[in-house]
C-alpha cells in the first residue's frame, strides 16, 4: 500500500506567492515589506471581512485567526520562489528588506486567466487602493477588527 501524501492545495508557496506578485504588481512600483505583505495577504484572501461589495477569495473558516502565524513562513517562501523567478525583486534598504514587482510581472500575470487569477487580479487591484488611502497602522486596525487581538502581537 503506498503512503498517504499530504497535498495542500491552498496556501502553499506558489499560490502565496502568486497572491504578492498579484499585489505587488498592482501596487507597482511600490515596495513593502514582509510583515506589510503578510497584512496585505490576509486582506486578499478575506477581503469580504473588509468589505462586503468585495467577497472573499477564499471560505471563511472558523477560527482562521491563528492563519497568520502560518502565513508569514509561506509567504516568505512564496516570495523567495517570485524573486527566484526574476518577477519579483529583493530591495535590501536602510529600514530593512522589501519586495517589488519586477517589469516581467506584469506580462506574466497577463498570461493568467482561469476565474481565480482574475479574481486575485481584481482583489489585488482593490488593495492597491486601500494602500493609496491607509497607512499600515491602520490596515493593522482594520484586520485587528476581524480578528483576536494576539494576531497582531506577531506584526507588533
Amino acid at each position: 500500500m503506498d503512503a498517504m501524501t499530504t497535498i495542500y492545495p491552498f496556501n502553499n508557496q506558489v499560490e502565496t506567492g502568486l497572491r504578492s506578485l498579484c499585489i505587488l504588481t498592482a501596487t507597482f512600483p511600490k515596495s513593502f515589506d514582509l510583515d506589510y505583505l503578510v497584512c496585505l495577504d490576509y486582506i486578499c484572501v478575506h477581503s469580504g471581512d473588509i468589505d462586503k461589495h468585495m467577497p472573499s477569495l477564499h471560505p471563511a473558516l472558523p477560527n482562521r485567526d491563528g492563519e497568520i502565524y502560518v502565513r508569514r513562513a509561506i509567504i516568505e517562501e512564496g516570495l523567495n520562489l517570485f524573486v527566484a523567478k526574476h518577477l519579483i525583486h529583493r530591495l535590501y534598504t536602510d529600514t530593512g528588506i522589501e519586495y517589488a514587482a519586477t517589469e516581467g510581472a506584469s506580462p506574466f500575470l497577463d498570461n493568467l486567466s482561469s476565474v481565480y487569477a482574475n479574481n486575485l487580479k481584481d482583489r489585488a487591484k482593490w488593495i492597491n487602493k486601500i494602500v493609496i488611502e491607509r497607512s499600515k497602522i491602520e490596515l493593522e486596525r482594520i484586520i485587528k477588527r476581524q480578528s483576536s487581538d494576539f494576531v497582531f502581537q506577531l506584526l507588533s
